[in-house]
């Protein structure tokens, strides 16, 4: 350092949605089980807006998909990505059909 020169310490504050992870934000969307099994498309908030993304089939709660170039700004004109990661969730109140189908899987059907 020379005489003159500035140290500044950036303090970045935690975001409801989203968290850093160096250039790249990361976020969570939740979907329903339906969605999770059969795929889906959806809409997830970003600092620029909304985007379209697709969920593919058989997406549990450990699946993330990546959309390009929606993170923070890189210099240069880059930047990071935005890294959704997918949540399923059950609904509110039970589905007996749902309920009947797990417990046969389960259980094994017997006809």
């Amino acid at each position: 350092m020379k005489r003159g020169d500035v140290v500044a310490t950036l303090r970045i504050k935690p975001h409801k949605w989203y968290r850093h992870d160096y250039y790249d934000l990361r976020t969570f969307h939740d979907i329903d089980i339906e969605n999770a099994v059969l795929g889906c498309e959806t809409t997830v908030e970003t600092p620029d807006g909304p985007v379209r993304i697709r969920v593919p089939e058989w997406s549990g709660s450990n699946r993330v998909v990546k959309v390009e170039g929606r993170g923070l700004p890189r210099g240069g004109g880059r930047r990071g990505n935005l890294i959704v990661e997918i949540r399923v969730m059950l609904w509110d109140h039970p589905d007996q059909k749902v309920i009947d189908l797990m417990r046969s899987l389960r259980e094994g059907l017997f006809l």
